[in-house]
């Protein structure tokens, strides 16, 4: 799974966030990253409001109907980790 730093923050100290085919923020359904398939919405900057930083991806019904599935199937195993090994 790539990975790119938001705006160009440094990788090693700051979260990143998956890249969807073309380059845009994908989401992570079931350890794959996908382009949100109903659309985006804006992220505002909460410092400069009408800065808009990025466009977050919109999941469709059926991507969360998948990413909850795979959460469930998930669940049994990570509950069973430390929470060192969680980490």
């Amino acid at each position: 799974m790539g990975t790119r730093p938001i705006w160009g923050w440094d990788v090693g100290r700051n979260p990143t966030v998956p890249s969807a085919a073309g380059g845009g923020i994908g989401l992570v359904i079931d350890g794959e990253v996908v382009s949100g398939e109903a659309g985006s919405y804006p992220v505002i900057n909460p410092v400069r409001p009408a800065e808009v930083v990025l466009d977050g991806p919109s999941a469709s019904l059926a991507q969360v109907d998948r990413a909850v599935a795979a959460a469930r199937r998930a669940a049994p195993a990570w509950a069973a980790k430390s929470p060192a090994e969680r980490a």
